[in-house]
């Protein structure tokens, strides 16, 4: 499916607590996370594990 989407924390959380962000490349070409949504992902120990996620379903 063509499209982008930019992307708050919740989301991502959401898709990653339960290990499904890979729909997010099965509904769109492209997911922009802002500076400031990486930031909050940073911060908490929850938001690690969705980092390690998001960079298993990257590149």
């Amino acid at each position: 499916m063509d499209g982008a989407l930019v992307s708050n924390t919740g989301p991502l959380v959401a898709l990653a607590v339960i290990d499904r962000l890979d729909l997010l490349h099965c509904l769109l070409d492209e997911v922009i996370v802002p500076e400031a949504v990486h930031f909050e992902l940073l911060e908490g120990a929850q938001n690690k594990l969705v980092l390690l996620r998001i960079g298993r379903h990257t590149g």
